[in-house]
């Protein structure tokens, strides 16, 4: 399940409605004429120009339930256009919406970013993708185009049958061969495990006093009490006044699922992502304020390695200088630029600091060597800088950035924060730097900022995450910390080995689990004599653990660890 899954599905569940109404294989017209008349919806053509602007092809008024169309358009496109607006009616909320264009996304575009992929719309922009793919699915859904291209049907004659544009039917037969068919998951009884939260747990649910930072290990049910809390506030408030961030993909679209799972109608309105998403969301908005336009590109670091080798004889390389392979050395210094950008560090800055280190560096060669690479550094990132303006393009590092310095601005901050009233964010620890910002520029305006972490999980330190972080957080956002105490996954003897081998981590308390299975399993502890034994022993003792938990390690890495 991906993020566009909910709407593909609530497509077909109305396509199936407004099939049992229009009796036989309608067209699309009558199909869309059906699903109107199931919701008491009236369809009304205006001319261009009158009650919208010149461009606009349709718009929905929630209110009176009226789907408004424009007239002179085709039959075939102005079909698409109501399809759409039945999509807003469906999913969102919002009391009208418009669509522009009748070009029809596959299933939302997005933007290649350093090996993660990146959904760069608006709020506004990504319910007309979602509205637009709603219309794909609700008049050619993909299962029963499969079935009709795999028996010889063309598209253009599936088209010309139900009265759509070719390429709608051309978009979706792509989805519809090069994905596999949508599955709906419908979990039995037998299946759901349902216990009642504990103390912990509900006291994090209920959580209304300022910021909240909650501390939970592993299997202490994080993501039952995350979700237990989206629950509660959208009980009180709209799904769209809801940020939920983190910060992998994976983490993302597994809190999506989640979510979805509780409510699939408010996961698709509330904001679910990743910072570098929110991010690109912000710099995509208002591009023209940080330098760029609204058709501004994101560089993966191959992109940014080409920029600075197309430009090579504009940049003072000495140390970092391979004229046979310029990449090899070029790939150190994006790295450098990167984590500057984490830090919030800017060129000029990153220079001024570099200069003041090679004016106070001794006369040790190797010492003023670390220096000079520094100047150089920030020598490129000056250069790199102002190519990737001119190439009218930022990379992945800039995503968090820009939003920090856009989030500075009176005009966003009151278009982007007064939208946001419950932020919540998975995976804290993880946060870098620059994320941490980000955070903080909610802070005075958002007071229902709740976190999720556990500082012996990190895995970002590459991009600056630091269990320091979560140690901040209640300085820095004035916030309380509670901590999960039942472990619902391993029984006594493995929670007490795991404190035991944490408890020196920094940023925070040592683990204090009880075992919610009691004492089951045992830990054993197994010292090998060569680094070669290490993992054969360990494939032999967890093939025969059982609950047991099987710890080894090298007589050298051992003796190093105590």
């Amino acid at each position: 399940m991906d993020a566009w899954s909910d709407i593909w599905l609530a497509a077909r569940d109305c396509r199936t409605a407004a099939l049992a109404k229009a009796g036989a294989p309608p067209t699309a017209r009558q199909l869309v004429d059906a699903m109107a008349g199931l919701h008491d919806l009236e369809i009304v053509e205006f001319d261009p120009g009158t009650r919208a602007g010149d461009n606009v092809l349709g718009f929905f008024e929630r209110g009176p339930g009226i789907v408004h169309v424009a007239r002179g358009q085709t039959k075939e496109d102005e079909v698409v256009v109501i399809a759409h607006e039945l999509g807003h009616f469906r999913l969102h909320k919002d009391a009208e919406s418009d669509v522009t264009d009748v070009s029809m996304r596959l299933s939302g575009e997005t933007v290649e970013s350093g090996g993660a992929r990146v959904d760069g719309y608006s709020s506004r922009e990504r319910k007309e993708v979602q509205a637009d793919v709603f219309a794909g699915e609700f008049l050619s859904p993909s299962d029963w185009l499969r079935d009709e291209l795999l028996t010889g049907a063309r598209p253009s004659a599936i088209a010309a049958r139900l009265g759509l544009p070719r390429n709608l039917v051309l978009q979706q037969a792509i989805r519809a061969l090069l994905l596999p068919p949508l599955v709906r998951h419908e979990v039995e009884e037998g299946e759901k495990v349902v216990y009642d939260l504990d103390a912990d747990q509900q006291a994090a649910v209920d959580w209304s006093d300022g910021p909240l930072l909650v501390h939970a290990g592993p299997g202490t049910g994080k993501t039952r009490t995350l979700v237990e809390r989206v629950t509660r506030i959208l009980k009180e408030d709209e799904a769209s006044s809801l940020l939920a961030l983190t910060f992998s993909n994976k983490a993302a679209e597994e809190m999506r699922e989640r979510l979805s799972a509780v409510d699939a109608d408010a996961a698709i309105e509330m904001w679910v992502g990743t910072f570098h998403k929110f991010g690109l969301e912000l710099v995509t908005c208002y591009a023209g304020r940080i330098g760029r336009t609204e058709k501004v590109r994101i560089f993966d670091p191959t992109a940014s390695l080409a920029l600075l080798e197309t430009n090579l004889e504009l940049l003072p390389l000495r140390h970092y200088q391979n004229l046979f392979e310029p990449a090899l050395e070029l790939a150190f210094v994006v790295s450098a630029i990167s984590r500057a950008k984490d830090e919030l560090i800017g060129p000029e800055e990153y220079l001024a600091a570099a200069k003041a280190d090679l004016a106070a560096a001794s006369t040790d060669e190797a010492v003023r060597e670390i220096a000079e690479k520094a100047v150089e550094v920030g020598e490129v990132y000056v250069i790199y800088e102002r190519l990737l303006e001119e190439a009218d393009a930022v990379d992945f590092g800039d995503l968090i950035r820009h939003a920090v310095t856009l989030l500075k601005d009176l005009q966003v901050r009151t278009e982007v924060l007064g939208r946001y009233r419950h932020l919540l964010v998975d995976e804290y620890q993880d946060v870098n730097f620059a994320s941490s910002a980000l955070l903080r520029a909610f802070a005075d305006d958002c007071r229902d900022i709740w976190v999720v972490a556990d500082h012996r999980q990190s895995i970002y330190r590459f991009r600056g995450a630091e269990p320091s972080n979560v140690e901040r957080f209640t300085t820095e956002f004035d916030g309380k910390r509670l901590s999960l105490g039942i472990n619902y996954r391993s029984g006594t003897p493995v929670v007490r080995a795991f404190a035991a081998f944490t408890g020196g981590m920094t940023g925070g308390a040592a683990a204090q689990w009880q075992a919610n299975r009691g004492a089951v399993g045992d830990v054993t502890l197994e010292v090998c004599a060569t680094v070669e034994d290490e993992p054969a022993r360990s494939a032999t003792g967890s093939s025969g653990c059982g609950s047991r938990a099987c710890l080894t390690a090298t007589k050298r890495s051992w003796r190093a660890a105590i």
